[in-house]
């Protein structure tokens, strides 16, 4: 005979947490959540750590804690605090740091204490995401796509291939380009900054030191695949035309570019990985 299913009281915040979620999703346009990745990160970048920390929140949904964490609480508070006055001032960053902090509060409130760690590695990783994303936005975004533009052409000069850049602007034959924020490394660095907390969350023993550095990889990292990826669509306009370079495929090569990253980086960690076992062989 089936088991039958108990309601718990710790149901009710998680359901409206789930309409708010789909409700943030919704608000977006479908054109833009799909053509930044700033947005789709963002959004895949909560499920993802909660899909990490699954086990915390299926304990939160059974109601497994006593609902008297003051951390949880505090949590839960300040995430309904941030998601509110995200959608008053229209922040979109903001709002969706308060979708990282309401799971991590519900969790360190109604799961076991045995998930605690959970609760804070959910408010850690939405912390890192939002304020690195911003902070980088904010002092670097010009620079690196002025940076990308004089090193894309200098590349291109090298291969006999005549490009000027001035400022963040392109020109080469009949055609000019600028390097936007969005070829400039910056919204595959915020994406990178959201998936490099996930993956270090992904169960490797990695010692302190291989995490940060694997961390501040991700700025470089994200620059090479975006430095890449001008070059191929100045390649492809040159060649096979403007029409054809900034349609379909402009968008396929931000995605090409994102995933170069992504092994960029898990290459990174590798090498990483094998200098630590060297340097505990030779000591």
């Amino acid at each position: 005979m089936m088991k039958r299913l108990k309601v718990q009281a710790s149901w009710f915040p998680w359901v409206v947490y789930c309409l708010a979620f789909l409700y943030s999703v919704g608000s977006i346009e479908p054109q833009a959540l799909f053509q930044s990745a700033d947005y789709a990160s963002l959004f895949i970048s909560i499920l993802a750590v909660l899909w990490l920390e699954r086990y915390a929140v299926v304990s939160s949904l059974a109601g497994e804690g006593t609902g008297s964490s003051i951390v949880g609480w505090m949590l839960f508070i300040t995430g309904c605090l941030l998601f509110i006055l995200g959608y008053v001032v229209g922040a979109l960053k903001l709002y969706v740091w308060g979708l990282f902090l309401i799971p991590a509060g519900l969790v360190g409130v109604f799961a076991s204490r045995e998930h605690g760690e959970s609760s804070r590695f959910i408010a850690f990783a939405g912390s890192v995401v939002v304020i690195m994303g911003l902070l980088i936005t904010m002092v670097l975004s010009s620079r690196l796509a002025i940076g990308i533009a004089t090193v894309s052409a200098s590349l291109l000069n090298t291969l006999s291939i005549p490009v000027v850049a001035d400022g963040v602007a392109l020109y080469f034959g009949p055609y000019s380009a600028e390097v936007t924020e969005g070829c400039s490394g910056m919204r595959s660095l915020f994406a990178l900054a959201a998936l490099s907390v996930v993956y270090l969350k992904d169960g490797t023993n990695r010692r302190p030191w291989h995490s940060v550095v694997l961390v501040l990889c991700v700025l470089p990292v994200a620059i090479l695949a975006n430095l890449g990826r001008v070059i191929l669509l100045v390649l492809v306009t040159l060649f096979i035309g403007d029409d054809f370079a900034q349609g379909l495929f402009h968008d396929v090569a931000g995605i090409t570019a994102f995933v170069l990253a992504l092994f960029l980086l898990y290459g990174t960690d590798r090498l990483l990985a094998l200098l630590f076992i060297r340097h505990n062989k030779t000591a």
